[in-house]
């Protein structure tokens, strides 16, 4: 069994057929890196592309769509690797050996061991005849591939000069000048010491070399007609699973009705498994759930040459004694590992400690000094013993993974949809019996660099696209995280109202008092005012920094438990907002900050909580657009983090020209919870007029205004009504933000979160 985590790892790229791989590098390896970048700059859709649909009728449609796409996310993260490598320098490279097979040269290269510090397996190089200076264009110059690090001083490459594959239909390379060029050097170099080469590191291909090998490993994949078709045709009866009683007895008192559902649809053996979990719905414990039962059930009934057959039931243990060795087998639900606590002494008991340990453990038996051989034999040892492996999607692709026995029963992939379809494969291309995909379409999909490769699709996870072809999804339908005047618009915007309250999140919180620190506020600066750093794709706002740091210090302030831990979050969807914001906090209380506050992207805060959150939104401008500010993934992500509070800052006029932030902005008005601000923004939370936010004197006036009203006489008539934002003595008068049983003061020091 082996539970994926969508993410990225070193190492080479084992799964597959070698002829795919081969297939794979002519194409990657004949490239011309000044083409590359120029296309790059022209944003030139190339012809034939197509775009990623629901459902394919073969391998080979299915192969015609992604692989394009997928060399399009190559170029892309080539053009910006170098671009994130633009300080490293170019390296001399003298060849000791060179051998060619096919139109691939194998070359063994003398470097500086500085250099061969830096690179690793699957990196991808340049090697030209002179450096790229500006204005100087080499005639000699290609790709080349590291297979490994040899000894001090050298490293292997791998290099495809016989041409250019220009069309993938055929495959044929193309006759390249520049090609030609290096491997007459490549035979000039080998036969004196007198020169060199220039080599250039540009970026990693091992997660996308995993990834393309996977994807031609699809046609040898049990369920090859479900991924194409996103239907499961032939459902085999007979093979649903009991569960035992004690496990059954803690699953319902543990979980609630949602998680039972999808755990359920799990012991039913269908082939795939769809579990969406919105934010706070529990799918950790969910998992756990389906690991448990997983692990503990037993089919309820066998085939025969008959048909099928019930299980017989014979006389087993008590009920305590099998309560006791449940528990024992299902250590995660516990805590600590009973077999943590046993320590061997040879190994001879059978019982190892789950962490690093176990590693460490095994080389100190075998010498620590062994070759990578060894070292890779022992850990395909321990894959081959262990009944659950965590990895990364990119790192069940390594050579540790395929050098394993047996296939898996059961895959579980969480964050199922941050992943390209491509990508899940990589843990499926060594065979399971059952899928289970977890994840929230809703949330941050998967990172594309390549905007052809986005617009076409390839961003779209394998979870999306069987959720838009009908396959059946469970929905984890409770949430226990976020206040339920946070969870109420992203409940109504992205879960058709099916999002529902559990009972513990109605927490009041003593921020709470006031109205402009309830759980959902929105501050509307009308002087904010967006700009682009030089030379940068990504946006700042100086004022909605300014006024998140006077928020906060407000915050802070009155209310110094908040102090007391990492309870408060600063968030943006730009990154140099996040620098911007991080430097002001600094400057303004000082380094130990980075102790207190936690600021980050928006895209990397995604999985993590805090009581209070503020938001910063950045773009503020007149019919412009909001950018990928409007992409309503990132926008759930962030309003979703808080448990207590989330209080957005941004410009409303500008955020309304999108139509998911427009009905934000929109439900914060009709709550009164949106506050217009403009400074100075010290004088918004003056004493005066946080009093007149204070919800126990808004609920008081209210009582009193509907207690005269009910004797008929409104003492209310002769006063004027305050907007306490502005004082605008025209406005409306403010109202409470809906906890109507919330009439606490500050100074009560009510319940903790």
């Amino acid at each position: 069994m082996a539970i994926e985590k969508a993410g990225t790892s070193s190492g080479g790229a084992e799964i597959g057929t070698s002829s795919s791989l081969g297939r794979f590098l002519k194409v990657v390896l004949g490239w011309d890196y000044l083409r590359l970048l120029s296309d790059s700059k022209n944003r030139k859709q190339p012809e034939g592309l197509k775009a990623v649909k629901n459902t394919y009728a073969n391998f080979n449609e299915y192969i015609r769509v992604f692989e394009p796409l997928l060399f399009e996310e190559i170029k892309a993260q080539i053009v910006q690797g170098r671009d994130e490598e633009g300080e490293t320098d170019w390296q001399k490279g003298g060849i000791i050996s060179c051998a060619e097979s096919e139109g691939f040269h194998k070359v063994s290269m003398a470097v500086h061991d500085n250099f061969r510090d830096e690179v690793s397996e699957n990196d991808l190089l340049l090697l030209s005849s002179q450096k790229f200076d500006e204005g100087v264009k080499p005639n000699a110059y290609a790709f080349a591939l590291v297979e490994n690090r040899g000894g001090q001083g050298t490293v292997t490459i791998c290099t495809f000069l016989a041409g250019e594959v220009k069309n993938l239909e055929t495959a044929v390379p193309e006759h390249s000048h520049r090609l030609r060029q290096i491997s007459t050097l490549f035979q000039q170099l080998a036969t004196t010491t007198a020169r060199f080469l220039w080599i250039l590191k540009i970026c990693s291909l091992s997660t996308i070399m995993r990834e393309y090998a996977a994807m031609y490993s699809l046609p040898q994949l049990p369920f090859k007609d479900l991924i194409l078709s996103a239907t499961e045709r032939n459902k085999i009866e007979g093979r649903e699973w009991n569960v035992p009683a004690p496990l059954m007895d803690y699953l319902q008192t543990n979980l609630n009705e949602s998680q039972l559902d999808a755990i359920h649809a799990g012991l039913s053996r269908r082939s795939f498994v769809l579990i969406q979990g919105p934010p706070g719905t529990g799918k950790t414990q969910t998992i756990l759930g389906l690991l448990s039962a997983i692990l503990h059930s037993v089919p309820s009934r066998l085939q025969t040459k008959g048909g099928y057959s019930a299980l017989t039931q014979v006389t087993g243990l008590e009920f305590e004694d099998k309560l006791t060795n449940w528990l024992k087998a299902s250590p995660w639900l516990l805590g600590t590992n009973p077999r943590d606590m046993i320590l061997p002494i040879d190994g001879d008991d059978g019982f190892y400690p789950t962490g690093n340990e176990l590693v460490q453990r095994k080389l100190a038996a075998s010498g620590a000094n062994r070759a990578g051989s060894d070292r890779d034999r022992i850990r395909a040892s321990i894959l081959d013993e262990a009944a659950i492996v965590f990895s990364t999607l990119s790192f069940s692709g390594s050579s540790a993974f395929s050098r394993m026995g047996r296939p898996f029963d059961v895959v579980i992939i969480d964050e199922a949809a941050q992943a390209v379809e491509p990508a899940i494969l990589v843990p499926l291309a060594h065979g399971c019996r059952q899928v289970f995909l977890v994840g929230d379409p809703v949330q941050l999909p998967a990172t594309v660099i390549s905007p052809i490769a986005e617009k076409l699709g390839y961003g779209r996870s394998l979870f999306k696209r069987f959720q838009e072809a009908g396959f059946p999804v469970q929905m984890l339908n409770i949430q226990y995280r976020m206040h339920p005047e946070i969870s109420l618009f992203p409940s109504k915007e992205f879960y058709g109202g099916y999002l529902q309250d559990g009972e513990s999140v109605n927490r009041k919180s003593p921020w709470h008092t006031y109205r402009c620190f309830g759980p959902f506020c929105f501050f509307d600066l009308v002087e904010g005012e967006e700009s682009q750093p030089s030379g940068s794709g990504s946006w700042i706002n100086e004022q909605e920094a300014e006024f998140i740091t006077t928020l906060y210090h407000q915050l802070a302030t009155r209310f110094p438990e908040l102090k007391s831990g990492p309870h408060v979050a600063v968030i943006s969807p730009y990154r140099h907002q996040f620098k911007i914001l991080r430097d002001r906090f600094r400057a303004t209380f000082g380094e130990h900050i980075d102790q207190v506050v936690d600021i980050n992207t928006v895209d990397g805060f995604q999985g993590r909580e805090k009581d209070v959150v503020l938001f910063s939104c950045v773009r503020a401008n007149e019919g412009k657009g909001i950018g990928f500010v409007s992409d309503f993934r990132r926008m759930n992500v962030g309003i979703t983090r808080a448990r207590s509070s989330i209080l957005v800052v941004g410009s409303a006029k500008t955020l309304k020209q999108d139509k998911h932030w427009s009905n934000l902005v929109k439900s914060a008005e009709e709550r009164n919870n949106l506050f217009e601000v403009s400074k100075p923004y010290a004088a918004f939370f003056g004493d005066d007029k946080l009093d007149e936010m204070r919800v126990k004197k808004l609920h008081e006036m209210e009582q009193r205004k509907s207690q005269a009203m009910e004797g008929g006489n409104d003492p209310m008539e002769k006063v004027q009504p305050m907007n306490v934002e502005n004082g605008d003595n025209n406005a409306e008068e403010e109202v409470p933000f809906g906890d109507d049983d919330m009439d606490v003061d500050a100074a009560d020091g009510y319940g903790d979160d």
